[in-house]
């Protein structure tokens, strides 16, 4: 993180023993927050991984995706880090040891103890994607079913539209009116 952004801080100061990537309004360096993002990519990469591996169909894929949610939840109001082993039990009581085993044997320097970042994890839950003219924003739980993607045609489909958003796309009358 350079200090460019820390010195937009409004704590921001010069003090003898003052480290640059410390911020001391909310007590956290900027390297701990940079690594925690940077795990929580790497844990959601895993675990798509993993549940490509494990050929999971969608249904269990994102149940696995959900525990994962809810672990990271738990972790961050406990205010405690990661722990492979404690994530790996959760995904599956038949072999505890799975997910951790997959993570050592693929060597994936994802580390124990960890916080996990809240703004990185939120995107097992849902899917935000954006661009210079489109923002798309939905839960994870409708894809598939209200929002489908045919990856041949690359096109999305979106069903069951809020009445708004029909009545917003619908051309005015006087629009449909006026030749010009």
């Amino acid at each position: 993180m350079s200090s460019v952004c820390f010195r937009s801080c409004p704590a921001y100061y010069f003090s003898p023993g003052l480290s640059l990537n410390y911020c001391p309004v909310f007590g956290v360096h900027f390297t701990e927050l940079t690594e925690s993002a940077e795990q929580t990519k790497l844990l959601l990469q895993v675990v798509r991984d993993y549940c490509e591996e494990k050929q999971f169909d969608v249904d269990k894929a994102r149940e696995m995706r959900q525990r994962v949610h809810a672990y990271c939840v738990e972790c961050t109001k406990e205010k405690k880090g990661i722990s492979l082993d404690a994530l790996s039990m959760r995904l599956d009581d038949q072999q505890p040891a799975s997910f951790s085993e997959f993570v050592t044997s693929k060597d994936y320097p994802l580390g124990d103890g960890f916080e996990p970042n809240s703004r990185i994890y939120r995107g097992l839950r849902r899917h935000r994607i954006k661009d210079s003219k489109l923002t798309l924003d939905f839960e994870e739980s409708i894809l598939g079913s209200r929002v489908i993607y045919d990856d041949l045609t690359e096109t999305l489909i979106i069903k069951d539209l809020p009445l708004e958003f029909k009545q917003r796309l619908k051309p005015t009358s006087t629009e449909s009116d006026d030749p010009t």
